[in-house]
């Protein structure tokens, strides 16, 4: 398994993971002498039929070309032999002009006929060969790609906040179905254009025994340039990822539009677009210096291909002088001379190419091999398709979710927790117990780790040390399914599905949510009342880019309630839910807390401290550690941390 520069050992995030260059090239190395194999292996379970057509009909393909420089020397030779025998004896009517009669014509005409058998079935192939080849690609492509959500779905989310990781997921995911379909082109074209060039080879070693190793010769030369330079370009991608990534952000910051109103009205545009220019700029010109370089090796190869080339057609000339072969000889060995020439380009190119792309997805690889901790058994949910494809991946199925409380325990025992290669503990040993029903309010400064505990009370992050138990339960001997079961949440961050309103809403609890339940949940949220007025009520397709309708921040927050409301989960987690709501929308939801979490344990993030009256126990944080736990009413009087907060804030209302 392998591991990304930082990335923590085992269990315990911050290790050093970082490896040598030469370490890491020797593992890169040994990756992609191993990718073919496993590619080829992963065609032939994906798309077996089609990958037994497509080999045999690459193999036949090049067996086919050669015969047809048998077949013409034969038609060549008999075309000759009867021209000779009628020009011998001609009769009186075609005298100054000779004609085959109907006696050599017999001799000749076969040898058409195999001739066109020899093209037609050359087509006939090609066609069959295409049609499997996009089955192979598309099928492959698709099992890769679900490998990559499957690990991605899989891995801790911490992890997604260090920047080799990304680095990793970005270099899998990028052009990688382009990559695939390329490498497998590649590999067919590999085996076809050896086969020919074999069978091509053993046409001339019967002729001349010097002839095809004077032509093996001339090529190797750009064979290995091209290897060179190719992995040369693909090294320079590899380590230049982040430099792309940051051209890309640029690109973006000034196209999307989410963030055209800022660079409108600060004026960003030139400072971005020369930041950008500058990097692109960079990047393009160590690009030319590759191809530069490469474009005069191929030249320096070519005249060595050149020169083996014309030493072929000396050694020809000389066996044509002496008299040592026939006008069909000569034919096809011109013709086999020039397919040679052909088919070694096109062996050089895929190969070159099918080591590029190999490089390339040695990146897939290399993310699929990423030793990073799994939180809880990955499950999606599942259909008997995606059980058998799970199985033949080796993902065993989470048991179906037991029947769950209405509500929860959780209780934090000595939990501390980091980030992948950090130095500082973002929560120290925070012990805090809610009961079940119970409504707590998180309060603390920005950075005081709140967020951070609510995703290690979630599962999505492991603590470095300590447990969390929910119901009793450590949370990560818990199935993941069945472990999200439990909660329902809104964070500051929420999602924008690009589906309609109606799917929004369903998301929260896609197994079983009738119609009734997302109307409820929406009128619960306050969402309701908007969702009336669009074009097509519950059923509008929402988000511009896919031809939708677009909902302002408040409006998609009121969704992203509802989609935790329609849950009915025993545990309701608000991140700071009001964020993008005006007074009266926030009033509402405040006013409708009690009435969305009757019952349930709650869990409410905000920085305006009147809403955390609500709670029944308020936990204040500073600095990772729990300094302060009570009631609105006995935090002020305490005077502590909360009471200084609750001051500062009133005094914006007196």
């Amino acid at each position: 398994m392998s591991r990304y520069p930082g990335a923590p050992r085992g269990d315990q995030p911050g290790g050093n993971g970082a490896r040598s260059n030469a370490d890491q090239a020797n593992t890169l190395k040994r990756r992609t002498l191993f990718l073919i194999p496993r590619l080829v292996w992963a065609a032939a379970r994906s798309a077996p039929l089609s990958s037994i057509v497509l080999v045999s009909g690459a193999v036949a393909g090049g067996v086919v070309a050669a015969l047809e420089l048998v077949v013409i020397q034969r038609l060549v030779d008999a075309l000759a032999a009867a021209l000779a025998a009628t020009a011998a004896a001609p009769s009186v009517e075609s005298a100054g002009a000779v004609s085959l009669p109907a006696t050599q014509l017999v001799a000749v005409l076969p040898w058409v006929g195999w001739l066109a058998a020899a093209m037609v079935g050359q087509t006939l192939l090609e066609l069959v060969g295409h049609l499997a080849e996009v089955d192979v690609q598309e099928r492959v492509g698709m099992h890769l790609q679900r490998q990559v959500i499957l690990k991605a779905h899989s891995v801790e989310l911490v992890y997604f906040e260090h920047p080799s990781f990304y680095d990793a997921l970005e270099r899998a995911n990028q052009d990688m179905g382009g990559r695939i379909v390329t490498l497998m082109r590649s590999l067919v074209e590999v085996l076809g254009s050896t086969t020919g060039m074999i069978a091509v080879l053993v046409v001339l070693w019967q002729t001349h025994w010097s002839l095809a190793p004077i032509m093996v010769v001339g090529v190797v030369p750009g064979f290995w340039v091209m290897l060179a330079m190719r992995k040369k370009t693909w090294w320079v991608y590899r380590i230049r990822t982040p430099q792309n990534r940051l051209a890309i952000y640029f690109s973006n910051l000034l196209t999307r539009r989410e963030d055209a109103k800022e660079v409108r009205l600060f004026t960003l545009a030139r400072h971005l677009l020369e930041r950008w220019l500058a990097l692109a700029q960079s990047l393009a010109v160590e690009r030319r210096q590759l191809e530069s370089k490469q474009a005069w090796l191929g030249a320096l190869t070519s005249l060595v291909s050149t020169a083996a080339y014309s030493g072929c057609l000396l050694i020809i000339a000389s066996l044509i002088a002496g008299a040592a072969v026939t006008v069909g000889t000569f034919s096809m060995l011109m013709q086999a001379l020039q397919q040679f020439a052909m088919r070694i380009g096109q062996v050089m190119q895929s190969l070159s190419g099918v080591h590029e792309q190999s490089l390339y997805l040695s990146d897939l690889y290399e993310f699929l091999e990423i030793d990073a901790p799994r939180s809880t058994p990955a499950q999606i949910p599942a259909t008997a398709e995606t059980v058998r494809r799970d199985r033949e991946a080796g993902i065993e199925g989470a048991p179906i979710p037991r029947e769950l409380p209405h509500a929860a325990e959780i209780q934090l025992i000595d939990v501390s927790f980091r980030y992948p290669g950090g130095d500082r503990l973002v929560l120290e040993d925070v012990n805090l117990l809610i009961k079940r029903g119970e409504r707590i309010a998180l309060i603390g400064e920005n950075g005081a780790g709140k967020s951070t505990l609510i995703r290690l009370i979630l599962g999505l992050y492991r603590p470095t040390t300590g447990r969390i138990l929910l119901d009793g339960r450590d949370i990560h001997t818990i199935p993941r399914e069945e472990l999200h079961r439990y909660f329902a949440a809104v964070f500051q961050e929420y999602a924008r599905y690009q589906f309609t309103v109606a799917d929004n809403i369903r998301f929260g609890r896609l197994w079983d949510a009738t119609d009734a339940d997302v109307r409820r949940a929406a009128q619960q949220s306050g969402a309701d009342e908007f969702i009336q007025s669009l074009p097509e009520g519950y059923g509008t397709l929402l988000g511009r880019p896919l031809g939708g309708v677009d909902l302002s921040g408040g409006q998609w927050q009121k969704l992203a309630i509802a989609r935790a409301l329609v849950r009915q989960a025993p545990v309701v987690i608000l991140d700071e839910p009001t964020a993008a709501l005006d007074p009266k929308a926030e009033a509402e939801v405040y006013r409708q807390f009690g009435e969305m979490t009757r019952g349930r344990t709650a869990i409410l993030i905000s920085h305006r401290l009147g809403s955390a009256r609500l709670a029944d126990r308020i936990v204040v944080l500073k600095g990772g550690r729990i300094v302060e736990t009570g009631t609105h009413d006995e935090l002020l009087r305490a005077g502590g941390e909360y009471a200084g907060f609750f001051t500062l804030q009133a005094q914006w209302y007196q």
